[in-house]
């Protein structure tokens, strides 16, 4: 399918779930928001398939169920790998995890709710090359001793980084920053927020 024939119908399906509410002027932001995500994640995973890494981790644009090969896990549950994912909402990029056993193969989380997405990016990656590193309550990115890798951004642009959580017998991946007060990783429906947790970091 074309790149705007994708667009556009990634941009009706994200309405049709997110545009409620919303006057004229705020679904056509979110609609130029969400393109220019879907054409940067389109172009870095082109450079990606291109040029192959060029460091230790790449996110690039995936759909669905299938997991592409060096997908780095970040949890577990109910006996079922989770990846890492993120996707564009509200005018942030939302972290959260990708899994073939999820609903439409991704979920981030954002306001306290999980958002089930078709199309998003997932992390690939060498774990050779990268660490987690612990960390609790609000995010002090000095005080980790090591990078955290970039993950996504709230609406007013606060950076959110990739955590690991344990949370009601699993381990969930999500997101930590300077503001929220802990990670919060979705799960069962909404989000959890965990005071301690694991940021993943370059070595």
């Amino acid at each position: 399918m074309a790149l705007t024939a994708t667009a556009a119908a990634l941009g009706a399906a994200y309405l049709a779930v997110r545009g409620h509410e919303k006057t004229e002027e705020q679904k056509k932001k979110e609609l130029e928001g969400l393109h220019t995500w879907f054409r940067d994640a389109t172009l870095r995973t082109e450079e990606f398939n291109r040029s192959g890494p060029q460091g230790p981790v790449a996110w690039i644009l995936n759909r669905g169920h299938v997991v592409p090969e060096d997908a780095i896990q970040g949890g577990e549950e109910h006996g079922h790998p989770l990846y890492i994912a993120r996707a564009y909402t509200d005018g942030g990029v939302m972290i959260g995890k990708a899994s073939p056993h999820l609903k439409k193969g991704a979920v981030i989380g954002y306001k306290h709710s999980e958002i089930n997405v078709e199309t998003y990016e997932i992390l690939i990656g060498d774990m050779d090359r990268l660490k987690w590193v612990e960390a609790s309550g609000k995010l002090n990115v000095d005080a980790l001793g090591y990078r955290p890798v970039e993950g996504g951004y709230e609406p007013d642009l606060t950076p959110l980084y990739v955590v690991q959580a344990h949370h009601h017998f699993g381990t969930y991946v999500g997101k930590a920053s300077s503001v929220l007060d802990g990670a919060f990783v979705p799960h069962d429906g909404s989000e959890k927020k965990v005071k301690d947790y694991r940021v993943l970091c370059y070595a």
